[in-house]
């Protein structure tokens, strides 16, 4: 078993981050092949600052916290965390170059790598398992049935 970080964060706690990246990395499976777009991630470049050198323009998510269920932070925690949660929990998998190892902190791993001899062409790549597209299935549903009740209640009749 890989072990990256004790414990992973589970998913009862799971808030508007973990499934935004759930459904972002859908998203990018449908449209670009699982390869993620790394400028779009909240990357925390005093946490993975090779990773921040290979993205170019990427979001410093050091400065934005993963907001959890019932409104609470999980600070040190950027995209890159909840997709290694995902990855945890059975909904995704992670692939880069040579199927090689990601070094998050000294003596953590995880599936992917942001080692400085990737070229900068090279990406990380996602999947989703059958649990990944059930779960995006129906957190698309749920944001849908919500936006048209939203719009329902905007509109008058």
């Amino acid at each position: 078993m890989i072990s990256y970080r004790t414990p992973f964060i589970g998913e009862p706690m799971w808030g508007n981050d973990h499934n935004s990246t759930l459904l972002y990395i859908e998203s990018r499976v449908v449209n670009h092949g699982g390869v993620l777009d790394n400028r779009q991630l909240r990357i925390d470049g005093s946490r993975h600052p090779t990773f921040m050198g290979l993205l170019n323009q990427a979001t410093n998510g050091g400065d934005y916290p993963t907001r959890l269920q019932a409104g609470s932070m999980e600070y040190d925690h950027d995209d890159l965390d909840c997709i290694l949660d995902l990855w945890a929990a059975g909904l995704v998998t992670v692939e880069g170059p040579d199927r090689v190892w990601w070094d998050v902190e000294p003596g953590q791993r995880g599936p992917i790598n942001s080692g400085t001899h990737w070229p900068k062409a090279q990406r990380v790549q996602c999947g989703l398992t059958d649990k990944g597209w059930e779960r995006a299935a129906a957190l698309r549903r749920v944001r849908g049935d919500l936006l048209i009740a939203d719009s329902k209640r905007l509109v008058p009749a």
